[in-house]
């Protein structure tokens, strides 16, 4: 969501203190629309985490439907979709 990202940030902002850091960030703001988004699953932090050490996929403990999701079947134009 635009209006809630970050400013892409300078990890060189103290150049003098760290000249062999050479490291940095590359950001690149991401504009996913509403309807393209179908849900939204939340996990139990502690769950999830007993859950991937032993080994399994975590369920999640709530979902979030989208009800302004549009499946991308009806947004296509794509020969093979529409046959």
């Amino acid at each position: 969501m635009e209006q809630f990202s970050e400013e892409v940030r300078e990890l060189h902002i103290y150049k003098d203190y760290l000249p062999y850091h050479k490291q940095g960030e590359i950001m690149a703001k991401i504009i996913i629309p509403t309807v393209q988004i179908e849900k939204a699953n939340g996990y139990d932090g502690p769950a999830a985490k007993m859950a991937l050490s032993s080994g399994k996929l975590p369920a999640p403990s709530h979902t979030i439907i989208n009800p302004n999701y549009q499946a991308p079947e009806k947004l296509s134009n794509i020969r093979e979709v529409l046959l």
